[in-house]
């Protein structure tokens, strides 16, 4: 669990789910086989490198109870402290209701009882004080700006199929359809109570200085495997066990050397300026 008050400088929030709840997805448990390992060892690098990590696995990584940490994360963050949050598991697409994306499209992550949407992920984030520092990693598929059906590929090592990251559109349409009014009740209440309209265009203010990896671009799909993710596995590769010193640039950058197959790690900076953590090593807290 997350520790109270202000005696840890780097907090985490670790979720992985192999399977979700078909009741709310029409009888879809979309099963993969590495996602609750790739949280796992992401908490493990955590817990190295100084975080306080706490990890959500399959039925427990609810919305309720993901939103719940991300908010008293950001309650209990000061400036110079550092958060990161890393997701496993499927990515979703959904008809845009606000009208911020060029696509008509709102990334999610898919989450055991229902999609957390890629809005509701921003504004999480812009609760935060500046000051802080956050890192967020999303091995999912259309996982480019998730903070705002493929056949199978076939890993070069493992020589037989991959599951991919993603909910079948078929199942995704369903699942929109069937929850239609539960995804537009979020819509509209983030609309009314988060966002602010300036010049007639929608503003989302984040302070602190977030650092986004994601295991694909918006189009793309992310790849699952036998022990890892495609992704986190590559990471982890990279990171060799604290021996690689770079940043996140550096770090980003030797992933896309050695990524394999048709997916294209994306990072991407947003939020308050803090010069600093563009320079620090990775998962420095």
């Amino acid at each position: 669990m997350l520790a109270t008050g202000n005696a840890m400088a780097g907090r985490s929030l670790h979720v992985g789910l192999n399977f979700v709840d078909p009741a709310h997805y029409c009888g879809w448990g979309g099963e993969l086989a590495a996602c609750e390992a790739d949280a796992r060892a992401m908490a493990e690098l955590a817990r190295h490198h100084g975080f306080a990590p706490d990890v959500l696995l399959r039925s427990e990584a609810t919305r309720a109870a993901v939103l719940d940490r991300l908010a008293r994360a950001a309650q209990e963050a000061r400036p110079g402290d550092i958060f990161m949050v890393t997701y496993a598991g499927h990515g979703g697409r959904i008809a845009d209701w606000s009208g911020d994306e060029p696509d008509d499209l709102d990334e999610t992550w898919c989450l055991f009882d229902s999609q957390l949407i890629d809005d509701e992920i921003f504004t999480c984030l812009n609760r935060f004080a500046a000051g802080v520092r956050i890192v967020m990693i999303s091995d999912s598929c259309h996982s480019g700006t998730v903070f705002r059906g493929k056949l199978p590929a076939r890993r070069p090592d493992a020589g037989g199929p991959v599951r991919t990251r993603a909910m079948p559109s078929t199942i995704a349409d369903q699942t929109y359809a069937r929850n239609q009014g539960h995804y537009r009740a979020i819509e509209g209440n983030l609309f009314a109570r988060e966002w602010k309209s300036v010049n007639n265009e929608l503003a989302f203010p984040v302070s602190a200085a977030v650092v986004h990896l994601s295991g694909c671009m918006d189009h793309q799909f992310s790849h699952d495997g036998p022990v890892h993710g495609h992704f986190t596995e590559t990471l982890l590769g990279v990171w060799d066990d604290g021996r690689f010193a770079g940043s996140y640039d550096d770090l980003h950058r030797e992933i896309l050397k050695r990524i394999q197959l048709d997916q294209s790690p994306q990072l991407t900076r947003f939020g308050g300026v803090y010069p600093d953590f563009d320079r620090q090593r990775a998962f420095t807290v």
